[in-house]
């Protein structure tokens, strides 16, 4: 089992231990299994008590992202590993799913589902772009572009910046990587 996987299920545990019903699933290069060492992990929960959710969490650095009635954003370094997570409320994440499909653009891979609520989601996403063929087209298009931008990125220099942590900034000036020389976590 690899750093991802151990990171991953330990995530999920102390999430339960929060929420027993909570729902947790993956995005990304770790929803679609073709993430490497250094990927970040993109992972979404859906639980009533996503307020608590940070505090529950090994974070080495976190900083909320964003703030919603009925969920957040947080970003931080899990093990080493950069980590996004995103917890909704059942409600907020039917009502987004609801509303807007598109943004959840590809699938999730679905890692704790309890009361099946993530599953219907998916069947939303899968039905509205079946029943809309040029959005999915057009989904498909950005994502390819944005997964060869992503890629194609290169690093020009690194430096430090408070302490160990480092700043990786691609040629046009934007900060590409930021993470720990203690945990190796460039991500």
């Amino acid at each position: 089992m690899d750093k991802h996987h151990r990171t991953l299920k330990a995530l999920i545990r102390n999430l339960v231990e929060l929420d027993p019903v909570c729902s947790v699933y993956a995005m990304g290069s770790i929803g679609r299994g073709d993430y490497g060492p250094e990927s970040d992990m993109d992972i979404f929960a859906v639980t009533w008590r996503y307020r608590d959710v940070p505090s529950k969490l090994t974070w080495v650095y976190s900083q909320p992202l964003a703030e919603w009635d009925g969920g957040r954003l947080d970003e931080g370094f899990v093990d080493g590993i950069k980590t996004h997570l995103n917890c909704s409320t059942p409600l907020c994440y039917q009502n987004g799913i609801m509303s807007g499909p598109v943004l959840w653009w590809e699938p999730a891979r679905i890692l704790r589902d309890p009361s099946g609520i993530v599953q219907r989601g998916e069947g939303c996403r899968r039905q509205f772009f079946k029943d809309n063929p040029a959005i999915a087209a057009q989904t498909r298009r950005f994502n390819e572009t944005y997964q060869k931008w992503k890629n194609d990125r290169a690093v020009v220099r690194e430096f430090r910046t408070q302490g160990d942590f480092v700043r990786s900034v691609d040629r046009t000036g934007m900060v590409i990587k930021y993470g720990s020389f203690a945990s190796k976590a460039l991500c």
